[in-house]
């Protein structure tokens, strides 16, 4: 790993002093650069071609003798007022920005310049502002803290000042002869109370989330698009999957044709936006007391004669005179299985000291975290996950070391995906690496900048992370190749028509076919709850391992029946635990079911999957006759 602090005059004052930088964003040109798009409080954007330090005596060396070098080559002038927020669209054709006044404002390649996948490559060629389509969207508030984009390139969600959340469309996504033309579809002001400091864009197109400083994420569903078309194409396919049998290590061999699967990524793209009335609520968690927690159960509690509180309600996110900091920037990883909050204040029992965390949520499971990393010093303000998934690693080494130990075991501890995702945590002095499996950081760098950091952005190959600061300064930290992991690599069609067996499975997914199934019961998912070591709680597990939801190499295994059978409601108290209807409350330490994240990844379907709940039969009310005499 190399650190590097260039010397550079990112965006200097009038006297020559380096002005905060609240933004950076890369995008791929092709051949051996990059470009960089930094933004701040200089009211410009500067564009940078950048050739990054590349490790020498092979791929797995760790030895870099050549620097990362910038080459300036313009700067955008169109906003007024400091620039909080910028990005680059996945397909490489906008750059979109938001500034402290409500601006606005998209960057886009010319149409007649785009062919033959040009359009990524047209901005190193760019020496004037001119020489680029500029949209300015049409739209009143106050200033946007940040920005994200969707998947497709068509669409944004930006997080305001004054408690909105706004999402902007490209009019033209799929007209290839109009200039690009961005419009406000979606506003929502009544969720939160104040700032909105962090948003993301789901990678599948189907959530939108929202982190403000009222210390709450909200999620927000988007609507099914038209149903008689969705059902009928879409799911019936994927209700006519079936799972392999629970505890076996294998996968199933019913894979939706690709022509099936871009229809579905085709159909979200081009249907309208509509998203639901009602967003999921992150705020609370309950928190027992120490004694409580040691004991474990009420009777214990009842034996030794001592009163033992109920679980009480802790705010999971820190406060404003906590944080400090003017953003919260929440992130998905790149397969959108899990969401990443930072600014999480984490208390393992009612009478311990909050710890600073950042917490990991499962696709379609918001009641608990997956995951939750400790151990920061300070809170963590940002997540920026890095875009190449990484393999999991092939074997677990033995260890007498007590710490090496507990690090493998969360090693053991499998999400049903045959990959894993790095993604950065930037905390106000610190950067520290994680991925999806270890409890404890890949990568820690300190005390790089004299202020706080602000952004982050990873370079195309996953190797170099760009961090920005509000000292005006930029850093850059460079993995050889190898240092985080290998790539990992989707297998071709060939390879998933035939599923390997189960020894192979585990051979190459480093025992995570026996971690699951231990925590197969029965044909029921279960998970662990959080424990009060700094080892985060395990993730769902499933009974079978899922590969990447990618064009032609998805698995499917089952999804929500193409209509929702109608359940009366009986006027009686009803939980659902394990999948049956009781009245009776479960015995303390059952865990309810809970979806598999491998599995939520490759739903088809825009809707969460529902509870199996056993069907009741329908019971006509016999009327009674009442007299009045």
């Amino acid at each position: 790993m190399k650190v590097e602090t260039p010397q550079v005059r990112w965006h200097a004052d009038e006297k020559g002093k380096n002005q905060a930088l609240f933004g950076v964003s890369l995008l791929p040109a092709g051949g051996s650069f990059s470009i960089l798009a930094t933004a701040g409080n200089n009211f410009g954007i500067h564009l940078w071609k950048v050739h990054f330090a590349k490790a020498d005596n092979g791929e797995n060396s760790s030895n870099f003798n050549n620097k990362t070098t910038f080459e300036f080559l313009t700067s955008l002038t169109r906003h007024e007022s400091s620039i909080n927020a910028l990005s680059f669209s996945p397909d490489g054709l906008h750059l979109a920005s938001a500034s402290d006044s409500g601006a606005i404002i998209v960057w886009s390649v010319p149409v007649h310049l785009r062919g033959n996948n040009n359009g990524r490559y047209y901005w190193s060629q760019v020496v004037k502002e001119c020489d680029l389509k500029v949209n300015i969207v049409p739209r009143g508030g106050q200033g946007i803290s940040d920005l994200s984009w969707s998947g497709d390139s068509k669409r944004f969600v930006l997080g305001t000042i004054d408690s909105v959340v706004v999402v902007c469309e490209n009019v033209y996504h799929r007209d290839a002869t109009q200039e690009s033309a961005f419009k406000c579809v979606h506003l929502n002001s009544t969720d939160h109370s104040h700032f909105v400091q962090g948003v993301a864009y789901d990678p599948q197109g189907v959530y939108l989330a929202s982190m403000s400083s009222d210390r709450t994420v909200r999620i927000h569903t988007r609507k099914s698009p038209v149903k008689k078309t969705m059902k009928k194409k879409v799911l019936r396919t994927v209700a006519n999957s079936t799972a392999a049998p629970a505890g076996t290590g294998t996968v199933s061999n019913n894979i939706p044709p690709p022509a099936h699967q871009r229809f579905v990524e085709s159909f979200l793209t081009d249907s309208k936006l509509e998203m639901g009335t009602k967003t999921k609520l992150i705020k609370f968690r309950r928190v027992n007391s120490s004694l409580h927690h040691q004991t474990g159960t009420m009777e214990t509690d009842a034996v030794i004669g001592m009163s033992v509180p109920k679980p009480a309600r802790q705010h999971l996110f820190a406060d404003e005179s906590t944080l400090q900091s003017f953003v919260r920037r929440l992130a998905w990883t790149t397969d959108g299985a899990y969401l990443i909050t930072p600014s999480v204040m984490w208390q393992t029992t009612l009478d311990s000291q909050p710890q600073f965390a950042t917490a990991l949520w499962g696709r379609h499971n918001w009641d608990e975290p997956a995951r939750i990393l400790l151990g920061m010093e300070k809170p963590s303000i940002a997540v920026r996950p890095n875009p190449v998934l990484f393999e999991l690693p092939h074997s677990i080494p033995q260890s007498q070391d007590e710490y090496a130990a507990k690090e493998n075991q969360s090693m053991k501890a499998s999400n049903g995906l045959p990959y894993r995702s790095i993604f950065a945590v930037l905390t106000w002095d610190s950067v520290l690496v994680y991925d999806t499996l270890h409890a404890q950081p890949l990568a820690v760098a300190r005390g790089l900048h004299y202020a706080h950091m602000t952004d982050a952005t990873w370079s195309p190959d996953g190797h170099h992370l760009v961090i920005c600061s509000s000292d005006g300064y930029i850093s850059v930290v460079s993995f050889a190749a190898g240092e985080l992991g290998q790539v990992y690599v989707p297998r071709t069609e060939e390879a998933v028509a035939s599923p390997p067996t189960a020894g192979e499975l585990s051979a190459t997914t480093g025992s995570t076919a026996s971690g699951v199934a231990d925590h197969v019961q029965n044909g029921a998912v279960t998970t662990d709850r959080f424990n009060t070591s700094n080892e985060c709680a395990s993730s769902p597990l499933a009974s079978t391992l899922v590969p990447p939801c990618e064009p032609g190499n998805a698995k499917v295994f089952e999804g929500p029946p193409a209509k929702k059978q109608k359940v009366r409601i009986a006027p009686t108290c009803v939980r659902a635990f394990g999948g049956v209807i009781t009245t009776d409350r479960p015995p303390d330490g059952d865990v309810v079911m809970a979806d598999d994240v491998g599995q939520a990844v490759n739903q088809m379907s825009l809707e969460e999957p529902a509870t199996n709940v056993e069907a009741r039969p329908k019971k006509r009310i016999q009327p009674t006759l009442v007299s009045m005499g």
